[in-house]
Formats: structure tokens, C-alpha cells, sequence
């Protein structure tokens, strides 16, 4: 598997040799799917239970498919691609289940979270420029009418709650992706100072190694002419 290093939401591609950070994320993929399989089923069951047939038919499908991309032997893009697109669908759900005032915060900032963990910072900024989008889009049209709320237990809110609660998203996503971003950039320069030393170390045993054989040959050679001396003076 490969880092991306360009920011992009693609496969990582290891250009510096960082493999330690390539092992870490696959194996922190892996255990957040299986984290997800297992105390899926506490949150599956009462959301079933409690919404509309659509919507349930809908966490059921999310939940096979995130229990599919467990088990199956697919690639690190694929399951970090569906995990993401996953928290970001069950976030847009959420926003035309109960608005703004919902869980669809708690999901969008989990799918911002994973986007800048699996493959950058970067791509975390741009996962928070499409729940910026998101946000606008289906606020403008609620208030608009244009679209109205599915649950019928929870009343539309005003612009005002729109702005704070988009505000307050915005907020935690810039620092969740900021903290990140900090993060990865001191772990890179940590591995190219290491790297730095370790080439010195290398380079500093190589030239150890050719200065002992180098001064070996000289006292081989040396050894050899008190040989020839002894043996003349015989």
C-alpha cells in the first residue's frame, strides 16, 4: 500500500520509504472496521427500531457493507474510501432525518477525522470544505422549504441554529485537521532526521571498514618485508 503524499484522497504512496507510517495506518484501518463490526450491532439494533423503514433498511445495508470490506481481502484504498464515504452518508442521512440539531455532526466530523488519518491533513481540509458545502446546501434548502425534515418528531430549526451549529463543526473540523496536520508533519521530519543518521552511521562504517583494511593490507605488507629482512639476515 502507498501514502499519499500530495494530499489527494488516493492510495498512499510510500515516496520517502515511511513504511513504519503505512503499517500504522493499515493496522489502525483494520481495527477501527473491526471496532465498527462489533459494537455496530449495539447502534444498529435500537436505530432500527426507532426510525422509519426506509432508514432502516438503509443502516442495515451500511452495516453488511462495512462487514463485507472486514472480512474480504480488498485493498487499504477501498476500505478507507467506504469507511469514509460510509460516516459521510450516515451524516447526510442524519441531516434530512433531524436537521442540524441530529448525530449528522458527530458523523461528518468522524468521516473529516478518518479522511486526514487514513491518507493526509490535506485531504482532511478537503473532506471539510465538502461538509461546508454540505451543510450550506441542505441548510439553504430547509429554510427554503424546499426540503423538509423527515422526522416528524423534531420541528425545523432557525437560520440562527444553522450558522452556530455549522460554525461549531467548522471549528472542531479545523482543529481535529490542524492537530493532524502538525502531527504528521513532525513524524515525517523525525523519520528524515532518522533516516539522515542512519545514512551518517552507514556511510561512518564504510569508511571504518576501509580504513581497517586498508591499515590490515599496510601491517600484512610491513609483517611481509621484516619477514624478508629476517630471512636475508639468516
Amino acid at each position: 500500500m502507498r501514502s499519499a503524499g500530495n494530499g489527494s484522497m488516493r492510495q498512499p504512496v510510500d515516496t520517502k520509504g515511511n513504511a513504519s507510517n503505512l503499517s500504522w495506518r493499515e493496522s489502525f484501518l483494520r481495527t477501527t472496521l473491526i471496532i465498527a463490526c462489533v459494537f455496530g450491532i449495539g447502534a444498529l439494533i435500537p436505530a432500527v427500531l426507532t426510525t422509519s423503514p426506509l432508514y432502516a433498511i438503509a443502516y442495515i445495508a451500511i452495516y453488511l457493507l462495512v462487514l463485507l470490506v472486514t472480512v474480504l481481502p480488498v485493498s487499504y484504498q477501498i476500505r478507507a474510501f467506504t469507511l469514509i464515504g460510509l460516516l459521510y452518508g450516515l451524516a447526510v442521512a442524519g441531516l434530512t432525518e433531524t436537521g442540524i440539531a441530529g448525530d449528522a455532526r458527530v458523523f461528518m466530523l468522524g468521516a473529516i477525522t478518518m479522511a486526514s488519518l487514513f491518507f493526509s491533513w490535506r485531504s482532511g481540509a478537503v473532506m471539510t470544505g465538502i461538509a461546508v458545502l454540505t451543510y450550506a446546501t441542505v441548510g439553504w434548502l430547509m429554510l427554503s422549504g424546499t426540503m423538509s425534515i423527515t422526522n416528524e418528531n423534531i420541528a425545523p430549526l432557525p437560520l440562527e441554529d444553522w450558522l452556530s451549529a455549522g460554525t461549531a463543526v467548522l471549528l472542531l473540523a479545523i482543529l481535529i485537521v490542524n492537530g493532524i496536520r502538525l502531527t504528521q508533519t513532525e513524524f515525517t521530519r523525525t523519520e528524515e532526521r532518522s533516516q539522515s543518521l542512519l545514512e551518517e552511521l552507514r556511510s561512518e562504517r564504510a569508511n571504518l571498514e576501509a580504513r581497517v583494511e586498508e591499515r590490515t593490507k599496510s601491517l600484512d605488507k610491513r609483517t611481509a618485508q621484516l619477514q624478508a629482512v629476517a630471512d636475508v639476515g639468516k
